[in-house]
């Protein structure tokens, strides 16, 4: 069943908010949250002037990086055909100063427990951000409620 939850991102001069409908993935409840936070990554984070940037997706754990599951990255290829995955992508932003068409966007689940998920956005040689999103356990499914913006550089 699909979820309909509301996303906002606080931008540096202002805020946009968008109602979003993420797709489920259905086999987890962790694999259908990072549905919703890949979700709001490509669809307010990847967009707009960023749109020709290709994007790669990566799972944070720790300091480390991992490929999405290929459920996860099935849902998201229906809408986002040319998404990369960390094990495609991970040498391009190996150094800091090369300019390419690529935008990082990773998610942590590691705070799952607290109610919150982190975003990390890096796109090459010119900005990053950070976000912190609110989610709430609903009967068996975590919902992606708000996601603001922690840091940008």
């Amino acid at each position: 069943m699909t979820l309909m939850h509301s996303v906002c991102l606080l931008a540096v001069a202002g805020s946009a908010c968008a109602g979003a409908r993420s797709p489920t993935v259905g086999t987890s409840a962790s694999n259908d949250l990072l549905v919703q936070a890949y979700t709001f990554g490509l669809d307010s984070l990847a967009s707009g002037e960023n749109a020709h940037a290709q994007p790669c997706l990566s799972i944070d754990k720790g300091r480390a990086g991992s490929d999405p599951p290929a459920a996860v990255l099935g849902v998201l290829r229906k809408r986002h055909a040319a998404v990369l995955v960390h094990s495609q992508c991970s040498k391009m932003f190996q150094d800091l100063a090369a300019v390419h068409d690529t935008i990082l966007i990773a998610v942590s689940l590691d705070s799952v427990a607290m109610n919150r998920v982190s975003l990390r956005t890096w796109r090459s040689g010119l900005w990053g951000a950070g976000y912190s999103c609110a989610v709430r356990k609903r009967e068996n499914a975590w919902i992606l409620e708000q996601c603001r913006m922690e840091w940008i550089s």
